[in-house]
C-alpha cells in the first residue's frame, strides 16, 4: 500500500486525502454494520474457547469496569490490514480465551491517535481524550515509525491534545509485522492481456512499458464522462471550485460538475450546458512542482498547466498524443527520485499528473469500469480491495489492477509497517504481547493470502462487502487451522503460528502457568514460582514484595543473583541502610555464595558496611539480633569495632 493516504503523511495533508480510500459515500461500511454480517462472531477452531468461556481484561485496567481487548480494523477496503487482524482475532479469542472487540480504523494516524486515547481519532484530532481508557488497545500493520512526529503534533497541548509525551507514555511499538507496503505502478488486467495477445509483451515487467504506448489511452482521447468527478461532497470539491466548476447534487453520477455561467450580478451559476471535467485536473499548475514541494526533475517539461512530460515522452512528439498517462495523488509518492529515475533509465514515456485529493484517484477505477480509459497509476501493494469491490458489478470493463514489477533496486522501496499496542498490556496480558511480538507475515505470505481471498470471492461469486466477509473469515480460519504445526506450514509454504503462543517456559518468576488460558498468572503475595511451575510459599529470610507483580516476584533462594537483590532489599528495609546497588566487588562475591536460608553472607555484610565508615553499625547489629541472625550481628559488630578503632 502506498504511503499515502496512510503512510508517512503529514497531518496537514489529511484534508486532501481520503481516509483509507473508502468507496464513494454511498458505499461506506462501518464496524457495527460489518459485525451485523455475522462472520466476525463465527467460531473457527474445534475445541477453541467459545464466547461464554472467554475472559475480559481485569477491571481497573482501563477505567473502572472490565474491558474487552479491542483491536483496530478497517471497516472495509484495506485487505493488507484486515487479513492479519482477522487471524490475530481468531487466535486471541479461541486459543488465548479473551473477549475481543473490533473498533474501526480508517487510516494510520487515526489508528495511532485512537490507541493514545483520543476520542475524536476518526476525525484526525485529539481535542477530546481519555488516555487512561482508550478506544483501541492493539492495531496491526498500520503504523510507521517516521509518523511519530505527525502524531505528536496532533497530541500537542497547543493542538488541544493531552501532550506529546502521551504517545511514549501509553503506546508501545511492538515492531514490524513482517511485510511492508509499497507504492507501486499498476495497470489493468485487460491492458495486460491485450499487449500479451497482440505483441507478446508482458506489461507487468516494467522495462516493457517503453514499447507499450499503443496499448494506453492518450490524453487527447481521454473521456472521463460519468467516470470521474461524480460527487459534490468529495475531497476534490475545492479544487474544482477554484477552476470555475459548480456542482448540482441532483446530478450525482451524471456529471454533476459543470463550468459555471457568469450571471449579470457577477455570480457563477450552475449551467446544465456547461462543460464537465472530462479528464483528471492537475492539483497544481506549472509554476511549481506537481506535488507542491520537492524537485522538478531535469529534462521534465510541464504542459497543459500541470501535466509533466518525461524526456522519453517528449522525444515521441506531442505528449498529449504520444505518451502513457500516469496518475498519482495525495503527497505524490511516485514523484520521487527512485521512481522518476527508473522511468528515465528504462526510457518509459510518462505524462505525469498528480490529481491531489484521494477521492478522484479512487474514481479513476470507476472511470475505467465505465469508460475503459487505460492509464498507468499509483496504488499500494499488497492489496485486493479494488478487485473485491468491483467483483460481480455490471460494469463495461473489468476492474482488476495488476502490479508492474521493475528490476531489483529500481522503483519505489517497501516500507515496513508496524504493530502498536497499549503499554499496560505488557503487565495486564503478557500472553497477548508475547503473541503480538511474534506475529509476523512475510511478503510472500501476504501475497498468498490475498490471492486466496480473491479466489474465494470469485469461486463463491460473493458480491459486495457484506457477502465478502465470508471470504475473509474462511480464508483466515483455514490459515489458522492449517498452520499451527511446523510440518503443516512447510507443506503449505507458510509460517507456523504455534510458537506465537506463550508456554510455561516463558513465565517470569512469580507467575504460574495456566494451560487452560495459555497465560501466566501472578502468584499471591508471599508465594513465588519458577518456569511456570505451581506457586509455592517463599522461603523464610528472603525478600517478598507486597504484590506479586511482573518482575517483582518473591526472590527465590536458589538463585544467587536474586539472593543479592534480596540482601539489598533487606539491607534497606530491615537495617535502615539506603543501598541502591552493590559495587562490583560485592556483586562478584554474591555470585558465589552458597544457599543459606537463615543467614546472609558475612563477606557481603563486611564489604558493604566497610564502604560506609560513618554509618551507625550498632543499629545494624541490633536489627540483625532482632532478626535472629546472631552470626551476622557479630559480623556487623566487628565492622563497627574496626571503624571505632
Amino acid at each position: 500500500m502506498l504511503r499515502q493516504p496512510f503512510f508517512g503523511l503529514a497531518f496537514f495533508l489529511f484534508l486532501s486525502v481520503a481516509c483509507i480510500f473508502l468507496p464513494s459515500s454511498d458505499a461506506v461500511v462501518s464496524v457495527s454494520e460489518r459485525r451485523a454480517y455475522g462472520w466476525l462472531d463465527r467460531q473457527c477452531i474445534d475445541g477453541g474457547f467459545k464466547p461464554t468461556e472467554r475472559r475480559s481484561l481485569p477491571a481497573g485496567a482501563f477505567g473502572n469496569n472490565a474491558k474487552n481487548l479491542t483491536l483496530g480494523m478497517s471497516p472495509c477496503c484495506w485487505s493488507a490490514q484486515e487479513l492479519p487482524t482477522w487471524i490475530a482475532k481468531i487466535i486471541l479469542e479461541e486459543v488465548l480465551g479473551l473477549h475481543v472487540d473490533i473498533a474501526g480504523v480508517a487510516d494510520i494516524q487515526p489508528a495511532a491517535l485512537g490507541i493514545v486515547g483520543c476520542l475524536d481519532y476518526e476525525d484526525w484530532q485529539c481535542s477530546k481524550h481519555n488516555t487512561t481508557n482508550p478506544v483501541l488497545h492493539v492495531v496491526l500493520g498500520v503504523f510507521y515509525p517516521d509518523m511519530v512526529t505527525d502524531v505528536e503534533h496532533t497530541l500537542d497541548v497547543s493542538s488541544g491534545g493531552p501532550g506529546r509525551n502521551s504517545w511514549t507514555n501509553n503506546v508501545r511499538d511492538i515492531g514490524p509485522i513482517g511485510f511492508g507496503s509499497v507504492d507501486a505502478d499498476f495497470v489493468m488486467q485487460g491492458v495486460v492481456a491485450d499487449a500479451k495477445n497482440k505483441k507478446q509483451l508482458d506489461l507487468q515487467w516494467g522495462p516493457n512499458l517503453a514499447h507499450a504506448t499503443e496499448f494506453f489511452t492518450q490524453l487527447v482521447d481521454f473521456n472521463g464522462s460519468h467516470g470521474i468527478y461524480q460527487y459534490c461532497a468529495e475531497d476534490y470539491a475545492d479544487l474544482l471550485l477554484e477552476r470555475g466548476y459548480l456542482c448540482n447534487s441532483t446530478w450525482v453520477k451524471a456529471n454533476p460538475w459543470r463550468k459555471g455561467l457568469l450571471a449579470f450580478d457577477g455570480k457563477l451559476l450552475w449551467d446544465e450546458n456547461g462543460d464537465s471535467p472530462g479528464r483528471p485536473i492537475p492539483a497544481r499548475n506549472c509554476s511549481s512542482s506537481p506535488i507542491g514541494s520537492g524537485n522538478i526533475f531535469p529534462g521534465w517539461v510541464c504542459i497543459l498547466d500541470g501535466w509533466w512530460a518525461s524526456p522519453a515522452c517528449q522525444k515521441l512528439g506531442d505528449p498529449e498524443k504520444s505518451c502513457i498517462v500516469y496518475a498519482d495523488f495525495g503527497s505524490g509518492s511516485a514523484w520521487s527520485p527512485t521512481v522518476v529515475q527508473t522511468w528515465e533509465e528504462l526510457n518509459i514515456p510518462i505524462l505525469y499528473v498528480c490529481t491531489g485529493p484521494g477521492d478522484v484517484h479512487m474514481e479513476l477505477l470507476d472511470d475505467f469500469s465505465e469508460n475503459g480509459n487505460r492509464i498507468l497509476f499509483n496504488w499500494w501493494a499488497p492489496d485486493a480491495s479494488s478487485e473485491l469491490k468491483y467483483h460481480g458489478s455490471a460494469t463495461k470493463h473489468v476492474v482488476a489492477p495488476r502490479r508492474v514489477s521493475y528490476p531489483p533496486g529500481k522503483g519505489a522501496a517497501s516500507g515496513p509497517s508496524h504493530k502498536i499496542a497499549r503499554q499496560e498490556l505488557l503487565d495486564l496480558a503478557p500472553e497477548v504481547m508475547f503473541l503480538l511480538e511474534r506475529l509476523l507475515f512475510t511478503p510472500a505470505h501476504m501475497e498468498r493470502l490475498h490471492q486466496q481471498l480473491v479466489n474465494y470471492v470469485v469461486a463463491h461469486d460473493l458480491k459486495g462487502y457484506e457477502a465478502q466477509d465470508e471470504a475473509y473469515f474462511n480464508v483466515t480460519c483455514e490459515w489458522v487451522r492449517n498452520n499451527r504445526l511446523p510440518d503443516s506450514s512447510r507443506k503449505g509454504g507458510r509460517i507456523p503460528w504455534g510458537p506465537w503462543v506463550m508456554t510455561a517456559e516463558q513465565c517470569q518468576p512469580g507467575k504460574e502457568w495456566h494451560p487452560s488460558t495459555a497465560s501466566c498468572i501472578s502468584c499471591a503475595a508471599g508465594s513465588t514460582s519458577r518456569a511456570g511451575v505451581g506457586c509455592y510459599k517463599c522461603p523464610a529470610g528472603v525478600f517478598c514484595p507486597q504484590k506479586a507483580l511482573q518482575n517483582r516476584a518473591c526472590v527465590h533462594q536458589g538463585n544467587s543473583a536474586l539472593r543479592a537483590q534480596s540482601f539489598r532489599k533487606i539491607a534497606w528495609k530491615a537495617l535502615s541502610i539506603h543501598i541502591l546497588e552493590l559495587r562490583a566487588t560485592a556483586l562478584a562475591r554474591c555470585a558465589h555464595l552458597d544457599a543459606m536460608q537463615h543467614s546472609l553472607e558475612p563477606a557481603v555484610v563486611r564489604t558493604v558496611l566497610s564502604e560506609r565508615p560513618l554509618m551507625d553499625t550498632a543499629v545494624c547489629s541490633a536489627r540483625l539480633v532482632q532478626l535472629g541472625n546472631m552470626h551476622m550481628a557479630a559480623e556487623a559488630a566487628s565492622v563497627r569495632h574496626a571503624h571505632l578503632t
